[in-house]
């Protein structure tokens, strides 16, 4: 029996990404994801982006009203989430995985559901893409960006996941760095088109063998599934 697995995403890329990528993976689950929700305008909402902790939490719980929900998870970015999420604002731990898992828990204390399974991309999705950059500089059509992308690598030679928590040093924000500095542009990398591509190129195979923490929510999905 298919179980159904709610995905409440940050935004259109990890939709994608979730879609293509890591749903077909995942034998004996189906996978939906659902882009939160931020603000409205007019008389439609934004979708994707930061989201105060309470709106999610309205959000989330919709997820969890749907009986047919065997579980409900979460492909949020961890820098871009505010200190109003639980644990966030002062996380336990020496590492940026440990610090990760320290406020999971801590959203999952604050949910009583058991079919709830927080997750928290490290840093953010664009962390994933630097398992290779040089398909990263291939998708995108200069492969001028090889070398200094792959520099950046190095510098976090144990994961790309420990690459900065902050606006200006995050992955993605390398990334559009690095275009503006090596192409004249950071608009040559447009995330939501990119994204997902460059993740599906390089394949969940080397994307989980260099990304613990990913890896260990996957581990978390499949051990659900073979229940």
């Amino acid at each position: 029996m298919t179980k159904k697995v709610l995905v409440l995403v940050e935004g259109p890329t990890e939709e994608a990404f979730i879609k293509h990528v890591v749903a077909p993976s995942l034998p004996g689950t189906s996978l939906i994801p659902t882009v939160v929700k931020t603000k409205v305008t007019g008389a439609q909402p934004e979708k994707g982006g930061f989201v105060k902790y309470n709106e999610f939490k309205r959000q989330l719980n919709l997820l969890l009203r749907d009986s047919s929900a065997s579980m409900v998870t979460t492909m949020l970015d961890y820098q871009g989430i505010g200190s109003d999420f639980p644990g966030r604002k002062t996380p336990g731990g020496n590492t940026s995985a440990a610090r990760a898992e320290f406020v999971e828990a801590a959203m999952k204390g604050d949910i009583a559901d058991t079919r709830y399974c927080p997750n928290l991309t490290l840093h953010e999705f664009e962390a994933l893409l630097f398992v290779r950059p040089e398909i990263i500089a291939d998708v995108l059509q200069y492969p001028r960006l090889a070398n200094p992308l792959r520099a950046i690598r190095a510098r976090y030679p144990a994961t790309p996941e420990e690459i900065n928590d902050s606006a200006a040093t995050s992955p993605s924000a390398r990334i559009e760095t690095t275009c503006r500095e090596v192409c004249g542009s950071p608009r040559v990398f447009r995330k939501r088109m990119h994204g997902p591509i460059i993740a599906g190129r390089i394949g969940l195979t080397q994307i989980r063998g260099s990304c613990p923490h990913f890896d260990g929510w996957l581990k978390k999905l499949e051990a659900f599934a073979a229940v």
